[in-house]
Parts: structure tokens; sequence; C-alpha cells
């Protein structure tokens, strides 16, 4: 501009033709340096987002943590929340931003969302929804506290929904806003689907290695029972005319390998039962039983040796404190709550019990108790061989 009517000349003109494309130059050059940055800093995230994923294997809030954290900073958002959903209710996993006092409201499960509310979109199958302004949305804010936590006194306004998903399975969602009206633009909800598509390759990660540790565990576990099994069958070829430390290795071996502070071998003979081999008894309990000799097998009882016995088959109580009439010895000298009595069968009739007890109240597992009725037969196999070689031996002295 001039103050006075004076014409630009041509060589004016094209002096200020060449300003413009040196500013035209110095734009897209400034405007390549930007992408270029932001491109540097997405893949910087990406990268720093894997590498948690590698150094956290199996354990996903560090990782769920640091994806929240990178998109809110790469989106410009001001909070954000990463919600699991296990079918029936999202479950708040990571919350960044957010006013801890609102902590409490949004940490609690979210039941299924009603129609018209942008989680119900994202479990209709939508995997993306942006609200231009949440404050303005009644559905999103209708009967849910978490979401009218996050308006009212989160205050936010703008909100990009992404879901998570694995082969159509909706895993959870991840929720960015802003405290103005501004929508987000395409690169940043492209940026975010990225950042949820590490999320879920950090779940199926966590989820295959969790399968992988419990097949291992699984494993571990049977070697250790088939191990146990064979020592116990060794012990029994090598201590054919003494049952005694026979039935003590059978005792000891079931409650180890149960996790059970107790285990006890009872032999049943003319309707009485008799403690051949225990481990793990208090004295005083063991004092008691040794008082005691042999006990008669009486029908109304509600103790696990004499159901076992009577009824033929493994008997399980979870808290044996809690059964009307137990056996006052086994409460509280013996300080039993778990127990579990599994009968000694030949041919089908009951010749003695192996019990194993818990001084706590945790029930035994289906592979547990299967693994006791494995050391009943050995018990059975010990009892039987010993007396078939007793039998020879008065035969031969004959």
């Amino acid at each position: 501009f001039r103050r006075e009517v004076r014409p630009f000349s041509e060589t004016e003109l094209g002096v200020v033709k060449a300003f413009a494309s040196q500013a035209v130059i110095a734009m897209e050059n400034a405007r390549l340096i930007t992408e270029q940055q932001e491109a540097l800093e997405q893949q910087t995230a990406t990268a720093e987002v894997l590498q948690v994923i590698n150094a956290n294997p199996g354990d996903l809030e560090p990782v769920f943590e640091a994806i929240l954290e990178k998109a809110m900073r790469l989106c410009a958002s001001a909070f954000g929340t990463l919600l699991t959903y296990d079918g029936v209710a999202f479950h708040t996993r990571t919350v960044r931003g957010v006013n801890t006092a609102n902590m409490g409201v949004l940490m609690a499960p979210t039941p299924q969302p009603r129609p018209g509310m942008a989680l119900y979109r994202i479990l209709q199958g939508a995997d993306i929804d942006h609200l231009d302004d949440c404050a303005d949305d009644e559905a999103y804010r209708s009967g849910v506290p978490s979401r009218v936590a996050l308006v009212d006194a989160g205050g936010a306004r703008t909100v990009l929904l992404v879901a998570l998903r694995k082969d159509n399975k909706l895993l959870g969602v991840i929720n960015i806003f802003r405290q103005e009206v501004r929508p987000f633009t395409e690169k940043q909800v492209a940026l975010l689907q990225g950042f949820a598509a590490q999320a879920v390759i950090a779940m199926e990660n966590a989820r295959l290695l969790g399968e992988l540790r419990e097949r291992t565990s699984d494993l571990q576990e049977s070697l250790e029972y088939q191990t146990a099994t064979s020592d116990v069958l060794k012990v029994i070829s090598r201590s054919t005319f003494d049952l005694q430390p026979m039935l003590s290795v059978v005792a000891e071996t079931a409650a180890r390998l149960c996790v059970a502070d107790q285990a006890a071998i009872f032999r049943h003979e003319n309707n009485t039962i008799e403690l051949v081999a225990n481990f793990g008894f208090p004295p005083e309990y063991e004092s008691d039983w040794a008082e005691r000799g042999s006990v008669l097998v009486v029908t109304d009882t509600p103790a696990v040796v004499i159901r076992a016995i009577i009824e033929r088959h493994a008997v399980h109580i979870h808290d044996v404190a809690t059964v009307p009439d137990y056996p006052e010895g086994a409460i509280t000298p013996g300080r039993q709550h778990t127990s579990l009595g599994v009968p000694l069968l030949r041919e089908g009739e009951p010749i003695g019990v192996i019990l194993v007890a818990r001084q706590r109240v945790e029930p035994f597992t289906d592979r547990q108790i299967d693994l006791v009725t494995t050391f009943a037969d050995q018990a059975v196999i010990a009892i039987e061989n010993t007396r078939l070689i007793t039998e020879q031996q008065e035969a031969l002295e004959q």
C-alpha cells in the first residue's frame, strides 16, 4: 500500500511477485516440516507403545496407560478413558487427565447402553463415533453417571470413540475428549484407530500368553502327578512286607500335591475304622485318634470319612465348620475346614478311606479329587498286596 496515488511499476510488481513466491516456498517448507514432525512423533509413539508391549508381556495396565497418554497428546485432547467389554458391561481400565474426585464414578462398570448412546452405536457395529458437542447430546448424558460426570464435572465437549475389535468381536473402546467444541481431524481419527489396533494386539498377546501359561502349568502339574504316582508305586513294589511306610508315603504325597494341610488313611473292617497313617495332623488331634483306636461306623454322622464308606464315592465338604453335628474333634483339635474323603474300594467294597483336609476354606479342584482317587487305588493295591503275601506266608508256614 502507498499513502499517495502512485501506481507500482513493472519492476516493483516483479519484486512483489518474487517475494510472494518466496512466501509460498516458506509456507510449503513449514507445512512439510510440520507433517514430517507429526509423522515422526507418530512413528516414535507407535514404537514406544510396542516397546511397552514387549516389556510387559501379559500385563495390560502399563500398555493401556501408554496408549492413552500418547493418543491424548498427539490428538490434542484434555482427557481420556480406555474401557474393556466383557460381553455384559464396559469396565474402565485406564483414565488420564480426569479430576480424581470423579474417579470413583468413572471406574464403576458401565451397564448395557441404551439406543441413541455413543456406546450403543459401538455395540451395534460402529467402529468410530464422533460427537461435536456431547454437552448437547441428551442420549450421551442420560442414565449413565460416568457420562454425566465427564460432561458436568470434567467439562467434556467434543468426544471421539474408537472401538477395539478382534475378528468383529468387541473388546473395548478408547474415548478421548476436548473441553471445547473442536472436532477431531481425519488424521487424528486415523491416529486413534492406529492406537486402538495396538491395544487389540496387546490384549490378544495377553490372552495367548495366558493360555500358554495355563497349558504349561497344566503340563507341569500333570508331570508332577505322574512322577508322584510312579514314586508311590515304586515304594509299594519295594515294601511288600511292610504296609505302614507305604500308606504313610501315599498320605504325605496326596497332601503335598493337593496343597492340603492334612492327609490320613483309615482301614475299614468289621464295621469299624482305624487310623493307620496320617500326615500333618496337629499333635492333639493325632493323640485323640490314638486314644480312640477303632471307631464304629454309624450311619447318621456327617463326617466325610464315614460318609465315603457308606456312600462308596468321594465326599467333598467345602467347610465342615458350617455342617451341623460335624465331629468336634475334626474342627477344634483338627482345625479342619475343607475336607475330602475318598473310599478305598476292593471289588466295590470299602476297605478304607483316604482323607485330605485344609485348615482353610478352599475347595479341592476336580483334578485334585481325581488325583486322590488315584492314590486311593494305590492304597488298595498296597493293602491287597500285603494281604496276599501274608496269606501266602501263613499257607507256607502251615
